[in-house]
């Protein structure tokens, strides 16, 4: 979860820490996540934040940010040349992947010259919209063409087209990235998206109002009803009220930051068992109701505290960051000595992650 908040005189940007799997269920894999950074060029410079599962390879997002910085410097005059870098950074790795398009998941790539059948036994998408030299095709039962004329559904070398078809690393989720100026030259604070395709493009929006939220907390379906996150709920009151010093605002980020850990764990939950379709739980709950809010709904659902503490421990938390920036001050860490009465850790820690569990009255075990 990334919190960005405008003062009347600065920034606040705050995260939790934590990292865990992407499967479900999740195992914590670090409850220190850096998902905030800052990076000083020239007077000025940038602060950054980005999910700590937001990586190209190997490397976290904040690994690749220190290679840009270091190699570029200087150069980087804007958000825009920033995200430029790692965009490219990211188009790179991917030109080096071999195809898999074994998995019906995935979809391939032809030049529109060899895609003579798509419209008539192929649905090939708005391949217009994508790239118009480019049409889509779903894989036989031979598999893709991945690198042309082999019609394995593994490719022995990397794709001899630009774009080949759509390997493994573009299915990630689509990478939002916040970049926040700060120094005497700073410009508009910028919210961008890399999108998940071969060839990523990244598009970049100023951001305009006063609170932004992004992450896992944001209002969406569960078993086909609409749920209203609470987080999201008091973030968007908190755009409706005018501007606060520094200070105050600071005191805004950490009530809803509390909000969100707390919520964290039942929309958790909430997600696993969607996922599981697991539709022959009892809801004690009005679902037709449009304010449904995912804390009620997480517990309406019968043996709910069951799951939850096997699910819902791994949700968000770890030690939370919040930064600050001061007019045209460097950004500054908030300092706690109790991680702002939040939990840091809880169990299940990622096997690979070492590290033993807390006690039993201060964790949840599988």
């Amino acid at each position: 979860m990334i919190l960005f908040a405008r003062a009347t005189s600065g920034y606040v940007i705050a995260s939790d820490g934590r990292t865990c799997s992407p499967n479900l269920p999740k195992h914590i894999e670090t409850d220190t996540a850096k998902k905030i950074r800052w990076y000083h060029i020239g007077e000025g410079g940038y602060v950054t934040a980005s999910s700590g599962r937001a990586w190209i390879g190997g490397d976290p997002i904040s690994k690749i940010e220190e290679e840009i910085v270091d190699q570029f410097g200087g150069s980087i005059t804007s958000p825009a040349h920033f995200i430029a870098h790692i965009t490219d950074k990211l188009k790179e790795y991917n030109r080096q992947q071999k195809c898999d398009c074994a998995s019906r998941h995935l979809e391939c790539v032809f030049p529109a010259e060899l895609c003579y059948l798509c419209g008539q036994n192929f649905d090939c998408g708005n391949c217009d919209e994508i790239d118009p030299k480019y049409e889509w095709m779903e894989p036989g039962d031979g598999g893709c063409l991945c690198s042309p004329g082999d019609r394995l559904s593994v490719s022995t070398s990397p794709s001899k087209f630009p774009t080949g078809c759509r390997c493994k690393p573009t299915r990630e989720a689509e990478l939002s990235w916040l970049c926040v100026p700060f120094g005497p030259n700073a410009g508009e604070v910028v919210s961008a998206t890399i999108s998940n395709k071969f060839e990523p493009i990244a598009e970049c929006q100023p951001v305009h109002q006063h609170f932004l939220l992004e992450g896992e907390l944001l209002s969406g379906h569960r078993f086909g009803i609409p749920v209203v996150s609470t987080t999201k709920q008091r973030v968007d009151a908190a755009n409706s009220e005018p501007l606060v010093d520094i200070a105050a605002t600071a005191d805004i980020v950490w009530g809803l930051l509390r909000t969100a850990y707390f919520e964290a764990a039942d929309s958790a939950t909430l997600r696993w068992l969607d996922e599981q379709d697991l539709q022959s739980y009892q809801l004690g709950i009005d679902t037709d109701r449009p304010d449904v809010t995912v804390s009620e709904l997480a517990t309406a659902i019968e043996s709910y505290n069951e799951i939850r503490l096997l699910v819902g421990a791994s949700s968000i938390g770890g030690a939370a960051r919040i930064v600050t920036i001061d007019g045209n001050g460097d950004p500054t860490s908030v300092n706690t000595e109790n991680n702002f009465g939040l939990p840091v850790t809880v169990c299940p820690i990622h096997p690979e992650a070492g590290g033993p569990c807390p006690p039993a009255d201060q964790a949840y075990y599988w």
